[in-house]
């Protein structure tokens, strides 16, 4: 083999010290301080009057010197090194938006100076909430509707029993929202969430009856007597307040026998109303007919 000559060794040298020197380049950059993700983030939220303000840095221990700023107010002795980054600490703030600014400088070939600045909003108060839509008594559907007015952009959760729906105010604060339930007495709750995560709540028992009455009728479409047997089963899950049966116009009692009827067409009506007012109506018209011969049971 050839022993490689000077212009040769000078290539292999070069390549070499570039090599060394990319990945020494390479060390410094990954090793230099940057400023990473902050929270509360840009125009974003908190219910704390004096909240942490935390600033992400990778590589921390790059930064030579720092000052931070709240609304143009030097806040830096209230910063503390906390795991990855620095936090600001201890600073009462009033509701309202506040601008968070920090200056640093970078150790190292690739630091230099570093700036950020950014919005934040305090919000210590509770949403107002306004409900319309609940009932006083019964509600007789299975969907509820609820209107009312909160602050904008909150979000609304409603709840009742295992039914659970949930909208966002408008940006007039105004919201409509529908639920659907099942029948029973269900705890309601309405929850009003602002954008910095304060709540108000209002609450009430809801009651729900959206199925009427269940009549069942017993009577036959043709009758072979003229005191057949006239019966019926009435039954409501909330409870039957009222009832009224009729034969032919008159008032009649179910599971007896009318007086003799002619020999034609009998109607049995059945109407009845549960506690919460649902009505159901059931008609039964009879053909009595006497066949040559036929003797009434006595």
């Amino acid at each position: 083999l050839r022993r490689p000559g000077p212009p040769a060794i000078a290539l292999l040298v070069i390549a070499a010290t570039a090599v060394a020197a990319g990945a020494w380049l390479g060390t410094a950059y990954a090793g230099t301080a940057r400023l990473g993700d902050v929270s509360p983030g840009p125009n974003g939220w908190t219910n704390r009057s004096a909240p942490d303000i935390i600033l992400g840095v990778d590589n921390v221990s790059g930064l030579k010197h720092y000052t931070v700023s709240i609304d143009g107010r030097a806040v830096t002795d209230h910063v503390e090194r906390r795991g990855d980054g620095l936090a600001v600490v201890g600073i009462r703030l009033g509701d309202g938006r506040h601008r968070v600014s920090v200056e640093a400088t970078a150790a190292g070939i690739f630091g230099g100076e570093i700036r950020r600045s950014w919005a934040i909003n305090v919000d210590t108060q509770p949403p107002a909430l306004r409900v319309a839509g609940v009932p006083r008594g019964w509600l007789r559907s299975r969907t509820l509707r609820l209107r009312g007015l909160t602050d904008a952009g909150s979000q609304v959760e409603v709840r009742a029993g295992a039914g659970v729906a949930r909208t966002r105010a408008a940006g007039d604060g105004s919201f409509e929202i529908d639920l659907q339930l099942a029948d029973g007495s269900l705890p309601l709750s309405v929850t009003a969430r602002d954008r910095a995560g304060n709540t108000t709540s209002s609450s009430t028992t809801l009651r729900v009856d959206a199925t009427a009455p269940a009549i069942d009728l017993h009577a036959p479409s043709t009758a072979l007597t003229s005191r057949p047997l006239l019966s019926a089963d009435i039954s409501d899950t909330n409870g039957v307040a009222a009832r009224r049966v009729t034969l032919d116009g008159s008032r009649f009692q179910l599971d007896r026998r009318p007086p003799a009827l002619a020999e034609g067409v009998h109607y049995l009506k059945v109407w009845a109303r549960d506690r919460a007012g649902n009505e159901t109506r059931r008609t039964a018209g009879s053909w009595w007919t006497a066949p040559s011969g036929w003797e009434e049971p006595r």
